[in-house]
């Protein structure tokens, strides 16, 4: 099984201004950040707008995906169908397309028990023998639940071993659930790295930021990897004012990571599925402003595409 660890961007989906697929700017988003020394890649997660997707774009999205990333670097591809029985088939799907790890949304609309939640990741787990990564959104998905949960599946799975944090605040998380488990579980943060050097230092192995900025956060992990925490912090407070502007709701970072990648002339359109959230130029300018005082060293080549 792939050890996950490191920088994992969560892939947008690029979209023309007709609201089609744009799959020629997914293949350069793929390749800028391949190119960009990012330790893996990971597909559909709620940053990449897939509740948007048909199952025939899914499929598309995936193909290229993996066909692009082969013997690169790691790919996670995310089950995120809400029953059994269709999470379990995608799964099987991707793990045989070749998928290094999967990423599982555990189901949330009409809140299910916690028991029905866990038999639902048994059932995938039991589906596929490659790394499973369970998603925590608690503030997105409205489900909460308690570390030794994940403890419990990391127990009985041995590959169901990585969790991505996405709740506030998520430090005591983090640490809950290397204490549960006695260190099975290696949890990512997520939620753009807001807290990405607290949760290094309870024990984060990797971090899953947006797509548009990966030298920043390849900047920030390399400082933790080589122990200098203060360097660290440095650079992370670079980019806080910016990642907590866009923090502000799912759609708005969606957006403003579209508008940014847009800017760096790595995709044509920043257009969003409907519903969703559009930036009033008040909105793009003080984006601008956070984004060139955040990443100065792009500023310039910025101003002249522009």
């Amino acid at each position: 099984m792939a050890e996950l660890k490191g920088i994992y961007p969560i892939l947008a989906t690029p979209f023309q201004s007709s609201g089609e697929l744009d799959e020629n700017s997914f293949e350069r988003l793929i390749e800028f950040l391949v190119v960009s020394g990012v330790h893996g890649l990971t597909l559909f997660g709620l940053a990449g707008e897939y509740y948007k997707l048909s199952d025939d774009e899914r499929r598309a999205l995936r193909g290229i995906f993996l066909a692009r990333t082969q013997g690169r670097l790691a790919r996670i591809v995310s089950v995120t169908e809400h029953s059994v029985e269709v999470a379990c088939k995608r799964a099987r799907e991707a793990a045989e397309a070749g998928a290094d790890a999967l990423m599982v949304m555990p189901p949330f609309f009409l809140s299910p028990d916690p028991g029905a939640v866990g038999d639902h990741i048994r059932e995938i787990a039991r589906a596929v023998q490659i790394s499973l990564l369970v998603q925590y959104s608690p503030n997105q998905t409205g489900l909460r639940l308690p570390a030794r949960f994940f403890a419990e599946l990391a127990e009985e799975f041995p590959h169901v071993h990585y969790v991505k944090v996405d709740s506030t605040p998520a430090g005591a998380m983090i640490s809950s659930l290397i204490k549960e488990s006695r260190g099975r579980i290696k949890p990512f943060i997520g939620y753009a790295g807001l807290q990405m050097v607290d949760a290094f230092a309870r024990g984060a192995i990797g971090c899953m930021p947006g797509c548009s900025l990966p030298e920043s956060y390849l900047e920030v992990y390399a400082a933790l990897v080589r122990g200098d925490r203060k360097q660290a912090a440095a650079l992370h407070s670079r980019l806080l004012p910016l990642i907590n502007y866009m923090m502000q709701s799912l759609e708005f970072i969606i957006q403003c990571e579209k508008t940014i990648l847009c800017w760096r002339g790595i995709i044509d359109s920043d257009y969003c599925r409907r519903p969703g959230m559009r930036l009033t130029e008040d909105d793009l300018r003080s984006l601008r402003e956070l984004l060139d005082s955040a990443t100065p060293q792009f500023a310039e080549k910025r101003t002249r595409a522009q």
